[in-house]
């Protein structure tokens, strides 16, 4: 309970004004003080809001999770547990099993150190479960498994910790388990994301290996849980944190010139694609001749490997650091490349009235690798006289 006098904060204990206060103001000031209270006790609130609780922190040190011991062995229980802004006597500490219920014997240090023996807990797999209270609260809670008897074993070995996924593919899940009494395909296997739930049951196979996917997820942090169940009900938890980073769009691309000629450097253009976490991207190039791939992988493709007739298409695509986007696509078909001749002479040179002229040229070639069909054309004056 928290009263105001004017802003100024009172825990616990009722308005008091103070002696001193009214040894030196009279009566008719302190009714003065009070009305003025009332009149702007929003603003007084507001002005000076009550600070807020730092809720306590708490943690199992021992055992690990997944521990087990036999039946009827003493197993020191341990942790921490603390509230910044109150002392270890303010909180309420205890630790209490899903199947056993709440946990005799816990005492804690003024350091904030808790412990508790016990060797009475039951057969099973047990869910213990640590429970931190402030005076004012403020509560926290940890977890962790223990099984009394010889529960199975679990280790998911992909993705790992962490990792980062694309949105444009599925994350795969590989585990291992095992059990000293069932064999590994009768354990049965639960693997659960923490939004969407249990997303597949099946058994192990006999070697002890597991494998599973889900694809479509969302952008952001993930957690996936896989429980492993033995035919005695005994059971053990491992579980994983991972990324899923979406995967960047498809850019625009096209090809320049857009009406080649086997003389031609082919450009793919880009126009840039987009990344929803603006990761920087890089870009993948792909060239296909009449549909089948070719080993070129750059922006550029060089005249000389261009031939008339030919289809050819560019795919780019945008990667950033975990993903690789789907691919755009541009497409031009190889016109005919006109030939050429590098000299042509007219001889003789000069020439006089009545001479017979003779037209020579040299070095005639062509792209496309079309056989020499010149023909000639003579003109006087601009007027075509011959061929």
């Amino acid at each position: 309970m928290q009263t105001r006098f004017c802003g100024i904060h009172q825990r616990d204990r009722p308005l008091l004004v103070h002696k001193e206060l009214m040894r030196h103001r009279s009566l008719l000031v302190i009714a003065l003080l009070f009305s003025a209270c009332s009149k702007d006790q929003d603003t007084a609130v507001d002005s000076q809001p009550l600070a807020e609780n730092i809720l306590p922190q708490c943690a199992f040190l021992t055992p690990d999770t997944n521990s087990s011991v036999d039946e009827g062995v003493a197993v020191l229980f341990s942790g921490t547990a603390w509230d910044e802004d109150g002392t270890t006597d303010q909180l309420l500490v205890s630790l209490s099993s899903d199947l056993d219920g709440e946990l005799e014997g816990l005492s804690i240090d003024d350091a904030g150190d808790w412990s508790l023996t016990s060797s009475a807990l039951g057969l099973g797999t047990h869910l213990l479960t640590l429970d931190v209270v402030d005076d004012d609260g403020g509560a926290c809670e940890a977890q962790i498994l223990f099984t009394v008897g010889n529960p199975p074993t679990v280790t998911i070995i992909a993705p790992e910790l962490d990792a980062s996924f694309g949105t444009n593919g599925p994350v795969q899940f590989d585990a291992v388990v095992s059990d000293d009494q069932d064999s590994p395909e009768t354990l049965l296997l639960a693997w659960e994301h923490a939004d969407l739930g249990v997303f597949d049951e099946s058994y192990a196979l006999e070697d002890g290996s597991a494998q599973v996917e889900l694809a479509d997820l969302e952008p952001g942090a993930h957690a996936v849980t896989l429980t492993v169940t033995d035919s005695q009900g005994f059971y053990a938890v491992a579980s994983v944190d991972f990324w899923v980073n979406a995967t960047p769009s498809a850019p625009g691309v096209s090809i320049s010139p857009s009406d080649p000629s086997s003389s031609d450097l082919l450009s793919a253009v880009l126009t840039e694609a987009t990344d929803e976490e603006d990761d920087p991207l890089t870009y993948s190039y792909a060239w296909l001749v009449d549909g089948v791939e070719t080993e070129f992988a750059t922006s550029t493709i060089d005249a000389a490997e261009t031939l008339r007739d030919q289809v050819w298409t560019v795919q780019v695509r945008a990667s950033d650091e975990t993903s690789t986007g789907e691919p755009a696509e541009a497409q031009v078909t190889i016109g005919n490349s006109e030939p050429g001749i590098a000299t042509v002479t007219v001889s003789p040179d000069p020439a006089a009235a009545g001479d017979t002229l003779t037209c020579s040229y040299a070095g005639w070639f062509d792209a496309d690798g079309d056989a020499d069909s010149s023909v000639y054309s003579w003109q006087l004056n601009g007027t075509t006289t011959g061929d």
